[in-house]
């Protein structure tokens, strides 16, 4: 396989191997969820890798009956994707995303998974490998040798 297709191959794999979703900062007005109730979360999206994420978009779906809010004053729906977030660095970069919300279902689910997030779109910039990665070295060295005669 020559580099450019293993390279290819990482690429490809990048989101699965270094890219966390975490659904975090949920909050609704009890302690317990209530059927068709309204709550808030936020996503985080985490970079461990070694290149710069550019142009990520979530998208995000209500599942087992729940219901998700692409924006304020926007209506539920059952999917959606996000605005583009800003850039996300390597090697645990992170960004957040605020969401307006989502709806518990009308009646009890057998499923308690309620939002689903994946990436919807994303692309990756080599920069942080070429410029970050290129500290100074103490090899390869010049040295100029030189016996010195008497005068």
């Amino acid at each position: 396989m020559s580099v450019f297709d293993q390279m290819v191959t990482d690429l490809e794999a990048y989101p699965e191997t270094h890219v966390v979703l975490e659904i975090v900062d949920v909050s609704f007005p009890d302690d317990v969820l209530n059927e068709g109730e309204e709550g808030f979360f936020k996503v985080r999206v985490t970079n461990n890798g070694a290149l710069d994420l550019t142009n990520v978009k979530l998208k995000v779906d209500g599942r087992n009956g729940a219901t998700v809010k692409p924006g304020v004053g926007a209506n539920f729906t059952s999917e959606f994707t996000s605005v583009e977030l800003p850039t996300i660095d390597a090697h645990g970069g992170f960004q957040e995303l605020s969401l307006p919300g989502f709806k518990a279902p009308a009646a009890a689910q057998p499923s308690k998974t309620l939002i689903n997030v994946t990436l919807a779109a994303w692309n990756a910039k080599l920069d942080h490998i070429f410029i970050d990665h290129s500290d100074p070295v103490d090899l390869p060295k010049g040295i100029f040798a030189s016996e010195v005669a008497p005068l």
